[in-house]
């Protein structure tokens, strides 16, 4: 589930950096998306990333973000990937190694136990 959402974030906010086709969410739905995304990270003894915006569009926005930024112009593109990069990075990186993560959680969580019965 967090590497389905990471993935999700990852590939709209690159979206709406680019060319905004393709996206699956919204303004709106983007929402309880990043919140959802969190609160798993947490139940994996992940690091909930710190989004300097919220939504794709609006006055505390991915847009906003980026211009106030310097990511726009040539190059723009790149250091807008590299930006959702940074902020999703520390909970994509784990899932290189995925077992060793899932064992971590498992214990913090007791769901190791649980699978067992």
């Amino acid at each position: 589930m967090a590497t389905a959402i990471t993935k999700l974030l990852y590939e709209d906010f690159v979206g709406y950096g680019t060319d905004g086709k393709g996206m699956r969410l919204n303004d709106e739905s983007v929402v309880p998306v990043i919140k959802a995304h969190g609160t798993i990270l947490e139940r994996l003894a992940l690091a909930r990333p710190q989004w300097p915006f919220k939504t794709f569009d609006g006055s505390h926005s991915f847009g906003s973000y980026w211009r106030k930024n310097g990511m726009s112009g040539g190059g723009g593109w790149q250091a807008r990937r590299e930006c959702v990069e940074s902020i999703l990075g520390p909970a994509w990186t784990p899932w290189t190694n995925c077992r060793s993560s899932s064992t971590r959680a498992a214990s913090r969580t007791g769901w190791q136990a649980a699978s067992r019965s």
